[in-house]
């Protein structure tokens, strides 16, 4: 596709990584010159095995392919799941999408494509693995994140709520009924306490 692009990877695969980073701008300005729409999902198939992009080709390739697509192609949404890693290293980029995580780009997803099988089973998971992180120092406490403790109580509540909406077998509805009693007793004693 590019003859620069081609040299990075082959470099990349030896181990020179030094030598494969100084290509990246050469790839860069072969593609500026000569756009091919292809060529940035090229990129993303070739991400590593940890699913990550040179910081370069994803901040001026990738990303500005995504971008715009974010809100009508769930499949430009996957591929930025895919490479998230990219996304969180890049505070500018982050910031341009609003501090997005993955379940926000499941649920954006899921907006768009409500049947989708394979973001609705990831965003369950997601769910089920904050909710027993949450729950997994019971009954000394429940550990939350977020601002106060009303803020952090409604944030689970509301993933309980999303948890039952996305899966109402027996299994998940006595997990959710068993976090959220949890959370109830642990609300209930907290505002007993006296912190004076």
């Amino acid at each position: 596709m590019y003859p620069s692009y081609e040299k990075y990877k082959q470099l990349k695969m030896k181990g020179l990584r030094k030598e494969a980073n100084a290509c990246v701008r050469n790839v860069i300005e072969e593609y500026l010159s000569s756009p091919d729409e292809r060529f940035p999902c090229h990129i993303l198939e070739d991400a590593d095995d940890n699913h990550k992009i040179n910081y370069i080709l994803f901040k001026k390739i990738v990303y500005p392919y995504l971008k715009p697509r974010l809100d009508k192609d769930p499949d430009a949404i996957k591929k930025l799941i895919s490479v998230l890693h990219n996304v969180y290293q890049d505070k500018e980029i982050h910031q341009d999408l609003g501090w997005i995580d993955e379940r926000d780009l499941l649920r954006k997803l899921l907006s768009i494509s409500p049947q989708d099988s394979w973001a609705k089973e990831r965003l369950l998971t997601k769910l089920v693995r904050g909710l027993d992180f949450a729950i997994h120092e019971w009954p000394i406490g429940i550990l939350y994140k977020g601002e106060t403790y009303e803020e952090q109580y409604q944030n689970i509540l509301d993933d309980i709520e999303e948890l039952k909406q996305l899966d109402n077998s027996d299994s998940i509805r006595l997990f959710a009924e068993d976090v959220e009693s949890k959370v109830r007793q642990d609300r209930e004693r907290l505002a007993n306490m006296n912190f004076n």
